[in-house]
């Protein structure tokens, strides 16, 4: 009997020695592949593996509420709008630990030169009349409650209004390529890049179709708005326009 108990005993110490134990952190840190991703880039942001499977990951960031089995968040084509801060509660039902950590992400404009030449404040489009622009205003607009960038020259000859996203309020554009919207109207699920740009033409009023790129920047802290082969419509009137806007006052 006194053997058979030193041997039991032997044989549970050998068992316990054996069991993989669980890795219990004290602390949690995230990373990620770029903290300055580009729009349209693919991010990744990471937090150590466990090892173990009762493990549960809270994401939550802009746009992003989830749980899931993963060490890791996918971010696709990401938007300007998917900037911010994202965080991470991590339970480990195996360590009866709870911990967490937050990891700040900046997205950027893309960045690129106008694939064709426009002479300064000039709009040339392809059926009517081009504007030479002599008056060239940036505003803060009541009206549409955005930055608003005003173009006009000789009476009788259009006018542009450039219109950045009204939900990003009395802001200053950023430099890079934006996105033209399909109206004037802003709503909330709208990107802050995209942009609204019109001219009026013997009382007929043109919008720019949607989907195109307007490309943004600054000289001599002035603010510029080109476009390449930009069509506007005003039915069943189509043309479609080139130009570089930039502020005067």
């Amino acid at each position: 009997m006194k053997i058979s108990v030193l041997t039991a005993i032997a044989f549970l110490l050998l068992f316990s020695s054996c069991e993989k134990k669980p890795a219990c952190a004290g602390s949690l840190t995230l990373t990620a592949n770029t903290l300055t991703p580009t729009v349209g880039d693919n991010i990744v942001i990471s937090a150590p593996d466990r090892g173990t499977t009762n493990v549960v990951y809270q994401w939550n960031g802009p746009g992003t509420n989830l749980t899931n089995q993963s060490n890791t968040l996918e971010i696709n084509d990401i938007k300007l709008s998917q900037s911010g801060v994202y965080s991470l509660n991590e339970g480990n039902s195996d360590c009866n630990t709870s911990l967490s950590d937050t990891i700040r992400i900046n997205v950027q404009l893309k960045q690129e030169t106008p694939p064709c030449t426009n002479t300064n404040n000039t709009a040339t489009p392809s059926s009517i009349p081009a504007t030479t622009f002599t008056t060239v205003n940036k505003s803060f607009s009541s009206t549409w409650n955005t930055i608003a960038l005003e173009a006009s020259g000789s009476f009788g000859y259009p006018s542009y209004t450039v219109l950045f996203n009204s939900y990003n309020g009395n802001t200053e554009p950023r430099d890079g390529v934006y996105t033209t919207a399909d109206v004037a109207i802003f709503n909330p699920l709208q990107e802050p890049n995209e942009v609204s740009v019109s001219f009026i033409y013997s009382s007929n009023y043109f919008h720019c179709r949607p989907g195109n790129k307007v490309y943004v920047s600054h000289v001599n802290g002035k603010l510029q708005v080109s476009f390449c082969n930009l069509e506007f419509s005003s039915p069943p009137f189509v043309t479609s326009v080139s130009a570089k806007i930039t502020q005067l006052n």
